[in-house]
């Protein structure tokens, strides 16, 4: 029912229609990203292209990488095929280097993602259990059953790609507000990059000497790859009465990831791989009948701690803190948390 804020104009733009019913799905439609964990590190890209299985290539869109880990905030172009690689020379700034990343995504994994479709929301077209993803090429009427009404499913939308520092680049498809990360891929300095820094420096007012002044000595890729970190686990709702009903779980990962646990899965406690959450929110109804909703955000750190000292612990609990909101608890451990709190929501769901 509800999408993250920085999908939120991604989506309408993006997604503003249902996919047509077909026998044979089409090619998927993306657009393709550049994102950068903050703005210190930004990158721009001076040559490249997506390469699809066809043997077709999509070129990059213009500019530099913006927004966030894994959210550019743009969404710029939109192409028709199934990505399997990329080739790219761009510009770190805060190191000033050029990095080549000649990258080849997982072809068997690319086949898969191309034709999924995640649901964001709860269908008001259909009362049929949703599934946290489908093959649109088994329900290819996907649209016509869950979208008439609404976007619920979300295929293929995006390729979004990641810039760390050191040449790290990470890469995900998007589905809406949904994210899956593809792999993460090491882009390497180039030695000789006098053609590159004429075509770039041409085009712009500052000169590489001036930038050269501003470089980050300390940028380091580690963060992100500690990010990469997963273990098996599943958020478990635990109320304070029976009245008590979980309707929805949206989860940020500090690997860049994003997914939306919906009814009726949300509340089986399945573990499964998983990255350390940044930021949970938890849409529940209370045994009084009010929905409310719990946002937790947690510290890095902390919590791959713990998550690390208990390899058993596969549930993190949400439990009843008597004072009509939830705590976390991994196993019997307390989660400390950067910020925790339950409020009246005012999104409303199916009963």
């Amino acid at each position: 029912m509800r999408l993250f804020p920085a999908a939120l104009a991604i989506v309408a733009t993006l997604c503003a229609g249902c996919q047509a019913d077909a026998k044979d799905p089409p090619l998927p439609s993306f657009g393709i990203d550049l994102s950068h964990p903050d703005n210190p590190y930004l990158v721009t890209p001076v040559e490249g292209h997506v390469g699809l299985l066809d043997g077709r290539q999509v070129a990059l869109p213009y500019g530099s990488s913006s927004g966030t880990w894994g959210q550019s905030g743009k969404g710029a172009g939109e192409d028709r095929g199934i990505p399997v690689g990329a080739q790219i020379v761009y510009y770190a700034r805060y190191d000033d280097t050029f990095y080549r990343l000649d990258a080849t995504f997982p072809r068997a994994l690319m086949e898969t993602l191309a034709y999924r479709a995640y649901p964001n929301s709860e269908s008001d077209s259909s009362d049929q259990p949703l599934q946290p993803y489908i093959d649109v090429r088994q329900v290819p009427d996907y649209a016509r059953q869950f979208n008439r009404f609404g976007m619920s499913y979300y295929p293929m939308r995006g390729l979004v790609f990641g810039f760390a520092p050191e040449g790290l680049v990470a890469v995900w498809v998007r589905y809406g507000a949904q994210q899956v990360q593809v792999g993460t891929f090491r882009a390497e300095p180039v030695e000789d990059d006098a053609r590159y820094a004429d075509a770039l420096f041409s085009t712009i007012s500052v000169t590489r000497a001036q930038m050269r002044a501003q470089r980050m000595p300390s940028a380091s890729a580690q963060p992100w790859l500690d990010y990469q970190q997963r273990y098996d686990w599943a958020p478990v709702f635990e109320p304070p009465s029976p009245d008590a009903e979980l309707y929805q779980v949206i989860t940020e990962y500090f690997n860049g990831e994003r997914e939306i646990m919906l009814r009726p899965w949300v509340g089986q406690g399945i573990a499964q791989s998983r990255a350390v959450p940044r930021e949970m929110t938890l849409y529940w109804r209370s045994p009084r009948g009010t929905t409310l909703e719990t946002a937790a955000r947690f510290d890095w750190a902390v919590l791959n701690r713990l998550f690390a000292a208990q390899p058993d612990a596969h549930a993190l609990r949400f439990v009843d803190d008597g004072h009509g909101g939830l705590e976390v608890r991994l196993g019997d451990v307390a989660v400390p948390t950067l910020h925790l709190d339950s409020a009246r929501s005012g999104f409303t769901f199916k009963p």
